[in-house]
């Protein structure tokens, strides 16, 4: 028996490792191509830092939730149904009695769960802004040494990171009091089924041996609701990390880069994306650019009294009434100071 257990767990294993890691890898790759497609606008309300530290942080978190964790969650549920099962079918009366505290125990696995959501939700958010913070001030930490604003950034950094302290703290304290309150209530139904137990025996109801049978099979159903919570509390917190992965995964940008239109030019291989395993990632051609044909250009690219500044910073105004004329075959080049609108107009 130990053997094959030993050669099931080891199957176990690997299979969820596999499974959570190509599904982490897909939202990893679905994630960065919605990155590569958002407008500019997006990007502009968006620190590369933040994106790049949910990239790494928030799909770990995924990762962890996806795992091992799914599979202990799924063993616990079956011994919680087995064991109840059994007892049931050996003394529905003392079975019934120790259920009774069921209902106290779901509603304080509810209440985490709310806790936790938002909880991982704001510890996250802040770790990612952090994250860019950081990035920023180490991608330029000679112009930060240069003017001596290196307090000045480690502050900015500690400001970020503060909301997860108060965050975290409530999320640890609500899994540790879920964990003791349900502790306490087991074992308090632990000694009154006993006191029970001995009623039923001394009233003819049941036998000694149906009453250890049921005593012990609650205990063993018990036992897994207690290690349910850990398993529900990384399902939730990964469930509050992926919250925002997902929603830049779903969102699609006024101007869509990756969906086919017509001309659009594809990768002449045909071949779909692959990663380490040899999964397809996304089958059929890729969308590499867009192009109109010459036969198909005939007049020429107008702009009249074109006015643009970017949403984050309305009231900096790239440039105001641009009249511009580019004609078929025309080459034209723009000049000017950083940030005067060239790439903009591009």
């Amino acid at each position: 028996t130990g053997g094959v257990m030993m050669v099931l767990q080891a199957i176990r294993g690997y299979c969820v490792s596999y499974s959570s890691m190509r599904q982490t890898t897909r939202i990893k790759y679905f994630y960065f191509q919605a990155l590569m497609r958002q407008e500019v606008a997006w990007h502009d309300r968006h620190p590369p830092g933040e994106l790049i530290s949910r990239m790494d942080g928030d799909i770990k978190v995924i990762e962890r939730a996806l795992g091992d964790n799914v599979m202990a969650g799924l063993q616990h549920i079956g011994t919680i149904g087995f064991g109840f099962g059994v007892a049931f079918y050996n003394g529905w009366e003392l079975t019934l009695f120790m259920l009774g505290a069921m209902p106290f125990i779901a509603c304080v696995s509810a209440l985490m769960g709310r806790v936790m959501l938002k909880a991982t939700s704001k510890t996250r958010e802040g770790y990612a802004k952090a994250g860019a913070i950081a990035l920023e001030a180490i991608d330029n930490i000679k112009t930060v040494q240069v003017f001596g604003r290196e307090e000045f950034e480690t502050d900015r950094f500690a400001t970020a990171v503060a909301p997860t302290v108060s965050a975290g703290i409530r999320k640890e304290f609500a899994t540790y009091v879920t964990t003791g309150v349900n502790d306490f209530v087991l074992y308090t139904i632990y000694g009154l089924g006993f006191w029970f137990g001995a009623y039923l025996i001394r009233w003819g109801r049941n036998s000694v041996s149906e009453v250890l049978t049921v005593f012990f099979s609650a205990l063993t159903a018990s036992y897994a609701i207690g290690q349910l919570s850990p398993c529900l509390s990384t399902f939730l917190e990964g469930a509050g990390a992926a919250g925002k992965i997902f929603a830049v995964i779903d969102r699609l940008p006024p101007m869509d880069s990756i969906t086919k239109p017509e001309g659009a030019v594809t990768d002449p291989t045909n071949e779909p994306i692959k990663i380490a395993g040899g999964e397809p990632v996304m089958d059929g051609p890729k969308p590499i650019g867009l192009s109109l044909p010459k036969d198909k250009f005939q007049q020429s690219i107008t702009f009249k009294d074109v006015a643009f500044s970017y949403p984050t910073r309305q009231e900096d105004k790239l440039f105001t009434k641009l009249n511009l004329t580019i004609t078929k075959g025309q080459t034209v080049a723009f000049s000017g100071a950083s940030g005067s609108g060239k790439s903009s107009i591009v």
